[in-house]
């Protein structure tokens, strides 16, 4: 009897240890199983969040791109991604590869961005673009080859050195040269007249805005004065020049009061440089220094400045008789690089943070 109750108390305890090990087994199996879940979603987590903040950089910048994978640490864990131009189903697209990681456990998402909107020049914009008639005189140098931003020639991808809806007569030491029917044109003196589009038609007539100098600028009601007083990229608004600050950045728009004319100031910097107002006869006057980008003014007047990229004059009648645009020293060096440089800087401003973030396509994973 005493053997029986023996076998049946070691028998229960046999059966107890079992029964609290596979308990232990499960409580603990559990318990991995609700951790492992618990990183996967913030691993998840991770990886969505630095595709919402890729995509936000994207919508500020057309450009950004990141070729070489690129690590970053959020809420605990690491992320690892590329952001690279792509193609899928015949349509030119964003890819966003994100892997995160947090407590052992990986989750990969791939995304297929559209590509924000982009400024582009318009290509009726020349090296020098004119809506009046055009006086040059003294020692003023226009290479309207194209160029670098640093000024490294690129071959057969020019501009016409000077054009105008109107007469263009060039007197004294001009030397000038460009690219016609994709031959360049060494600058000279007097010009070769290739490189000379006088008497000329803008397709749909001469732009009455400076936004109507882009040729795909958005039709939103968005402007280019909205821009500059937002102080993105270092832009400034003023109706006072005297108010700037220099080195200019961004889109710089002075906006004065009528028959005004900004004279003698030393310019420097880059970007999109604006003196236009309403009245449509604010004057750029005797600027020297020199600037990178677009300069677009409904009157220039005596230009000493060098500048490389584009210059634009709005103005069918200036104020100023025998309307002389350069004369003394002046230069201007087209650059298709230094234009689109400055219209990068011009976000959209209804993309970007706090506001609509560009279109994803495709999203895997």
């Amino acid at each position: 009897m005493g053997r029986y109750i023996m076998i049946l108390v070691l028998g229960a305890i046999i059966t107890y240890s079992i029964t609290n090990i596979s308990l232990n087994q499960k409580t603990s199996q559990g318990t991995q199983n609700s951790v492992d879940y618990y990183s996967y979603n913030i691993a998840h987590n991770i990886a969505n969040s630095i595709i919402d903040v890729i995509l936000i950089r994207l919508a500020n910048n057309v450009n950004y791109r990141i070729t070489s994978p690129t690590t970053e640490q959020i809420n605990g864990g690491y992320v690892t991604y590329t952001v690279q131009s792509d193609s899928l189903d015949g349509e030119d697209l964003i890819k966003i590869v994100a892997s995160s990681k947090y407590n052992g456990v990986t989750k990969s998402i791939t995304v297929h961005a559209k590509k924000p909107p982009s400024l582009e020049i318009d290509p009726n914009l020349m090296c020098i673009t004119a809506n009046s008639d055009v006086r040059i005189t003294a020692n003023f140098f226009v290479d309207a080859r194209d160029h670098t931003t640093d000024g490294v020639l690129i071959p057969q991808q020019g501009s016409f050195a000077l054009w105008s809806t109107k007469d263009i007569v060039t007197i004294g030491n001009i030397e000038a040269g460009g690219t016609f029917d994709s031959v360049d044109y060494t600058p000279q003196d007097p010009p070769n007249p290739a490189v000379i589009a006088k008497n000329q038609v803008w397709p749909g007539g001469f732009p009455t805005t400076i936004e109507e100098l882009i040729s795909n600028y958005p039709a939103w009601g968005q402007s280019l004065k909205d821009f500059a007083k937002t102080g993105i990229n270092g832009s400034q608004y003023v109706t006072d020049p005297n108010y700037l600050i220099f080195p200019l950045r961004g889109v710089t728009y002075v906006d004065p009061p009528p028959e005004y004319i900004w004279s003698n100031k030393e310019l420097s910097g880059n970007g999109f440089l604006i003196v236009h107002n309403e009245s449509g006869d604010a004057a750029l006057k005797n600027a020297t220094g020199s600037f990178k980008g677009l300069i677009a003014a409904d009157e220039i007047i005596n230009l000493h400045s060098s500048v490389i990229g584009a210059i634009a004059s709005l103005s069918a009648f200036p104020k100023v008789n025998n309307y002389v645009f350069g004369n003394s020293d002046g230069t201007v060096i087209y650059s298709k690089e230094a234009i689109r440089d400055a219209l990068s800087k011009v976000m959209l401003l209804h993309f970007g943070f706090g506001k609509k973030r560009i279109d994803t396509k495709h999203w895997f994973e």
